[in-house]
């Protein structure tokens, strides 16, 4: 590695203490890129309830010498914190404050529908971050910027910078801007969303992405100065997992999904259409099996829930720490992994997915085949199976794992090693420096 020491200014919304798996990916640079010797600060918002939750606890060694710069963005307190938020954090339960939460983000979601990523919330950072860049520059005079999509305001505030100080640009997408097969407007905000998109990142001089679908789109658009550096696992971070029973020893086969659902996308019906099969045949699946969701983004679980009586089977408890989803994941017989196979998903390949493949538990990959990104993923590396939405191949798999058989996880060392957040690190620094000596 190159031992020109960097100064390396992350602009990022996705960043510790918020829960949510961008901020690993930002975190492990400004991690392990620090520890390379090089100078980072990170430029993130300052988080507010509604981001999410704010339980992401690091250890402060990790990043002691680098600067974090938390910019406010809300002129006045324009929502009110809802009372009793540490139940939120606690239980996905029918309360209030959990349905209030829920009313919210479903009301954002119906509005996504139409407006795509065109408006957000935190383009009012916009402003207020590039101040306070510059105000950094200043004093400390960084040689390269990093953002990481999403929300479009931290590719929004480098673009600027790009254009202001003429300083070494790299664009991040952990997800798609314009395009992204969850949020895609309705006309004209696709038409807006990419000319907004088209107009910053065309100045970036690097663009990385999470997986070679999307740096095959991105070429077509932006050039061959696009390079996948996949999302990843930290191996330390299983430092803090306590070696003990997290489940009850009771007989029962239990799978775990931890993540966020999305109606109609990443859909657990097949699954529940299964279960249901088997119990026609006659299996008594409802004291043999039970799936947990663990999450407080759960989307219209509940509704399936009921649609399919699979309520004596399927438990919801809510929020958990990041140390307990790690637990859960570790002692589960099999984890949930939930995508869809549409053209418009080709190329995600989600954090939560490369955390299953490090859990030493096989995966179950329902809306995924081999023909999909994420479903080849899981079947190459030898930690799952795809399964699509084949209810009854689906049924067939529940039954070998109620009748005691396994699923393939044999995955190899070797392969793994490609996706720890410390390669993945050094790869993306490495390209940077590549590039940054021709600037």
């Amino acid at each position: 590695m190159d031992k020109k020491r960097l100064k390396i200014l992350i602009v990022t919304h996705d960043f510790p203490p918020l829960n949510k798996m961008g901020s690993l990916r930002t975190f492990s640079w400004a991690k392990y890129w620090s520890k390379m010797g090089h100078e980072i600060c990170v430029l993130t918002t300052k988080k507010e309830w509604f981001d999410g939750n704010l339980n992401l606890n690091i250890d402060p060694i990790d990043i002691e010498i680098v600067k974090v710069e938390e910019v406010s963005y809300l002129p006045i307190k324009i929502l009110t914190k809802p009372k009793s938020r540490e139940k939120l954090e606690v239980t996905y339960s029918q309360s209030n404050n959990s349905l209030y939460i829920d009313e919210i983000k479903n009301l954002l979601r119906k509005l996504r529908r139409y407006v795509g990523s065109t408006f957000d919330v935190h383009d009012i950072w916009i402003l207020p971050a590039v101040r306070k860049a510059l105000e950094i520059y200043k004093n400390w005079s960084y040689e390269v910027i990093v953002s990481s999509y999403g929300p479009q305001a931290s590719h929004i505030v480098a673009g600027i910078l790009r254009r202001l100080l003429n300083v070494f640009w790299v664009a991040d997408y952990r997800d798609l801007w314009y395009g992204n097969h969850i949020f895609f407007g309705k006309w004209p905000f696709p038409i807006i969303e990419k000319n907004i998109e088209d107009y910053f990142v065309k100045k970036a001089d690097l663009i990385t992405v999470i997986s070679d679908p999307f740096k095959e789109r991105f070429i077509s658009r932006f050039g061959d100065k696009v390079v996948t550096i996949e999302n990843g696992f930290d191996h330390e971070e299983l430092k803090n997992i306590e070696n003990k029973e997290f489940f009850p020893k009771d007989g029962k086969i239990r799978l775990v999904y931890t993540g966020t659902i999305y109606p109609q996308k990443r859909d657990p019906s097949p699954l529940f259409e299964a279960i249901n099969i088997l119990r026609n045949l006659g299996f008594e699946v409802d004291k043999k099996l039970e799936v947990i969701f663990y999450g407080n983004d759960l989307g219209n679980l509940r509704e399936l829930i009921k649609e399919y009586k699979v309520g004596n089977i399927v438990k919801t408890p809510g929020f958990v720490d990041r140390i307990t989803s790690l637990q859960a994941q570790r002692s589960a017989d099999g984890l949930i992994f939930l995508e869809w196979e549409d053209p418009s998903a080709n190329g995600v390949l989600t954090g939560k997915l490369f955390e299953y493949m490090f859990s030493g538990r096989p995966i179950i990959g329902i809306g995924v085949s081999s023909k999909t990104t994420s479903g080849k993923l899981i079947e190459v590396s030898g930690t799952g199976i795809a399964l699509g939405r084949d209810s009854t191949k689906i049924a067939e798999v529940l039954k070998k794992i109620i009748d005691g058989e396994r699923i393939n996880y044999s995955p190899s060392q070797e392969y793994l090693n490609r996706y720890t957040r410390k390669a993945l690190a050094e790869k993306m620094l490495r390209e940077i420096i590549l590039r940054l000596d021709h600037y």
